[in-house]
């Protein structure tokens, strides 16, 4: 029976329609297009063997590039065209052009031009007739042409803030391949620093590519991902809907995703689509898709194990509902409870049969007496001497019934799981896996009382409590979590696991990061992830070189370092050394972008003679970083400010101006810095101040209205006085005075709270402004009173930069999802 909603409809909805083929308008271009290649690799040969090349300066001192430029001067006009023309050995020639683009231009004709001349031209006047078909072939040629030109200047335009080493080694064009892979690291990474909005934005792009669309096994990681992201239960049904629907009725679902989504229906503390039809509804549809999967692989013992699973939490779930009810349908209840368990305890004794059971014919080695008698007495006729049996083995050869001693080793100190339980456990480390919490607590609690789903020893076992574990880290109740490993440690050689250590370590530090902690706050998480890194070897476990550890003790040195100001050089040597092993390990835009800001900040404790070195090495890790992610607007902001500080004036342009494309998600302490530095390079006037090189370095206005541009953004999302001090010095810089004035007045307010040091210096910037605008009496006055009011007591307020820093992360289960809703109906 197919599983249906309440108003009798589908609950798998029909595969989506299949993409129509390429026209002929679009075959004839991309074959085009392929064309275009062959010629410029030609051209690009032919401009080599002929000496048109052309060196290209791209360092100090005149350092060359390694690709020079080909065919940019010295080349006569149809030069290429008359080498072509000779049909040079090795090369492309012109006939060859056109039997390969041939195909293409037959299938247009006879597609879009039935009236066009059935073979070649005649050379007479009527081949004048089909002048317009040229014109109409010429179009789409110049098409192609035009795209793919666009496309390579859209590619070197997005390579000039790459790395180096990643210009010589990369291809001009990335493949499908690798934008998937980069997606695909790109999801992990947000995941990992607990941009759960980001990571769900990359995983949306990454399904949007051409090969994930219609592919089941992606659409149902990206369910997984919504489950554990923040139990976003409504979103991964959906998913897990459309990737089931896309496998054809022969090929059936795959049983992960059907476990998945019959799971996802029997978790009532979630919301589902089927709520409108109440509990039945969710169950009878869970119960259809299970069985009409284990009707088709009617030998796998897994189906059976999840139809005892949701048989168990229906008939839990009636027995409670019975207990509450005081009206005659408690009955009735009670009764459907009873039956259900039956059910359960039935699937589950199948679960646990033998495959002999269903496969197998006899239970043991057939013996048969009189045959074995009969060809030993033929072997005797035919000659053959009689084999003795084998003498019985010496009494002193059998091993003594009394317990040798010996030496015990460290797996017998722990207790291991019952292997009758291997299965059992299997499905509860399924469920962990799918992201959820309800249904693995319950086969670890209640099924174990009711139903003896696990033996003693399996439930007292090492591997159990880490599943309880992961059971509270999925729900945040990292309380629990702490009591389960308490629990742990206080068992004979269970402070000897390495993921025990890793995990409790994992969970100090996500309650931390929710509490939003200082550093002392992560000296726990800190303690166990350098216990699960010490006790490793390379030689016994992975661990050793586990990225996501390596990235975890160095983001906690890192904010110990940052709360320092950086004064301390071995603390900071330390986390830069487990940022570079864990990029070493697994290479992250986080972990390269962390070194280099490790390595800025150290920058100011640095002899003036070194300065510039120790910038331009945090500028190469940036350049890193960004190579990894180009779409990381605080990467970008690093960048600009090294460059700033470097005195390389159009590549800080260029950097702000591709930040700027993603200014929502650039950080506001980070914006407040780099708006600083921007503002700090563009007035000489205080350059005295901090030892600025005026002209190279340091020039009135350079960068004004940058400035200007960030403090907007900043005062667009809260009010804040040092952003709108800012906005008034740019404006300033700018000759603007009568707005600066006004900006400094307003930012006076914000300043008494935020930066009281700033006030004297403001209320001065905003009486010199007023009194460079002449015939203007009354705004001297308006700055006046203006101060007076800003010097008067003031009631305690927030500081609105410092609130919108510190602002909660999103819950992933309140996230919008347009881009999911137009990616299921593309």
């Amino acid at each position: 029976r197919p599983a249906l909603q309440p108003w009798g409809k589908a609950y798998i909805p029909p595969p989506p329609p299949k993409r129509p083929p390429p026209t002929v308008n679009e075959d004839l271009e991309k074959e085009a297009a392929v064309l275009i290649a062959r010629l410029s690799f030609d051209f690009a040969r032919w401009c080599y063997d002929s000496g048109y090349i052309e060196s290209k300066i791209v360092g100090p001192g005149g350092e060359l590039s390694p690709n020079p430029v080909l065919g940019k001067k010295g080349v006569a006009r149809r030069a290429f065209l008359q080498w072509m023309e000779q049909d040079p050995e090795g090369g492309t020639s012109l006939k060859d052009l056109g039997n390969a683009l041939r195909p293409a231009v037959v299938r247009l004709m006879r597609a879009e031009n039935k009236n066009g001349p059935a073979c070649g031209l005649s050379g007479n006047e009527n081949d004048a007739k089909y002048t317009y078909l040229r014109d109409y072939i010429s179009r789409h040629l110049f098409r192609a042409l035009n795209s793919e030109v666009e496309k390579h200047r859209r590619l070197r335009a997005e390579r000039i803030w790459r790395s180096p080493c990643a210009n010589a080694q990369d291809a001009a064009v990335d493949s499908w391949q690798k934008q998937d892979a980069t997606l695909k690291r790109l999801t992990v990474e947000y995941e990992l620093v607990g941009d759960w909005q980001r990571a769900r934005e990359v995983y949306e792009d990454w399904l949007a590519l051409e090969a994930n669309v219609e592919n089941g096994q992606a659409w149902f990681s990206f369910a997984r991902f919504l489950m554990r992201s923040g139990q976003n239960q409504l979103d991964a049904e959906r998913v897990l809907r459309y990737a089931i629907s896309l496998r054809t009725e022969d090929e059936g679902p795959d049983f992960q995703e059907v476990a998945f989504l019959a799971s996802l229906l029997q978790t009532h503390r979630l919301p589902s689509s089927l709520d409108e039809g109440g509990r039945s509804a969710r169950f009878q549809a869970a119960m259809a898709m299970m069985e009409a999967y284990a009707d088709r692989n009617a030998f796998e013992p897994m189906p059976m194990h999840i139809i005892f699973l949701l048989l168990a939490v229906e008939a839990e779930a009636l027995r409670q509902m019975a207990a509450a009810d005081a009206s005659e349908q408690a009955l009735q209840l009670a009764e459907d409870s009873d039956r259900m368990t039956a059910e359960a305890a039935k699937y589950l004794e199948l679960a646990r049969a033998s495959p002999k059971k269903w496969q197998g014919t006899l239970e043991a080695t057939p013996s048969f007496p009189e045959l074995t008698m009969l060809v030993a007495k033929e072997s005797l006729n035919r000659g053959r001497p009689e084999v003795p049996e084998a003498p019985e083995t010496p009494a002193a050869w059998l091993p003594s019934s009394e317990p040798t001693p010996s030496f015990v080793d460290a797996q017998s100190l722990r207790s291991a799981p019952d292997p009758d339980d291997a299965m059992a456990l299997q499905v509860i480390d399924l469920l962990l896996h799918f992201g959820l919490s309800d249904l693995p607590g319950f086969l670890l609690e209640e099924a174990v009382q009711a139903y003896g789903y696990l033996s003693p020893a399996t439930v007292k076992s090492e591997r159990c409590q880490l599943q309880r574990v992961k059971v509270a880290m999925l729900t945040k109740d990292w309380n629990k979590a702490e009591q389960l490993f308490s629990d742990l440690f206080q068992r004979r050689g269970g402070d000897r696991l390495p993921e025990a250590h890793a995990l409790l370590g994992e969970c100090r530090y996500r309650a931390a990061r929710d509490a939003n902690s200082s550093s002392a706050g992560y000296d726990s998480a800190l303690a166990e992830f350098e216990a699960a890194l010490c006790f490793m070897t390379e030689e016994t476990s992975g661990f050793k070189e586990d990225p996501v550890l390596q990235l975890r003790v160095g983001s906690i040195l890192h904010l110990k370092s940052e709360e320092q100001n950086f004064s301390d050089r071995m603390l900071a040597e330390r986390a830069v050394k487990h940022y570079k092993k864990s990029a070493m390990a697994a290479p992250t835009a986080e972990a390269w972008k962390n070194i280099g800001l490790c390595r800025y900040r150290r920058v100011k404790y640095e002899t003036t003679a070194r300065k510039e070195k120790k910038l331009r090495e945090a500028m190469q890790y940036f350049y890193e970083a960004n190579a990894l992610d180009r779409e990381r607007p605080d990467t970008l902001a690093w960048l600009s400010i090294c460059a700033v500080e470097l005195g390389e004036v159009q590549r800080a342009k260029q950097g702000f101006r591709q930040l700027m494309q993603f200014e929502e998600r650039l950080a506001s302490p980070v914006a407040l810095e780099l708006a600083e530095v921007l503002l700090r390079f563009s007035n000489e006037r205080r350059a005295a101040e901090w030892q600025g090189e005026r002209g190279r370095l340091v020039q009135d206005g350079r960068y004004a209205k940058e400035a200007a541009m960030l403090s907007k953004v900043l005062l667009g999302r809260s009010e804040s006085g040092p952003a709108r001090c800012i906005l008034a010095w740019s404006k300033f810089l700018q000759g603007e005075h009568g707005a600066a004035a006004g900006e400094f007045c307003a930012a006076l307010t914000g300043l008494l709270t935020e930066k009281p040091q700033m006030l004297e210096e403001a209320a001065y910037m905003a009486r010199h402004c007023a009194a460079l605008i002449p015939g203007e009496p009354q705004l001297s006055a308006l700055v006046e009173e203006a101060i007076a009011i800003a010097s008067e007591p003031q009631p305690e307020e927030s500081s609105g930069l410092g609130d919108d820093a510190d602002e909660a992360e999103p819950d992933a289960a309140t996230m919008e999802t347009p881009r999911l809703d137009d990616l299921l109906n593309a």
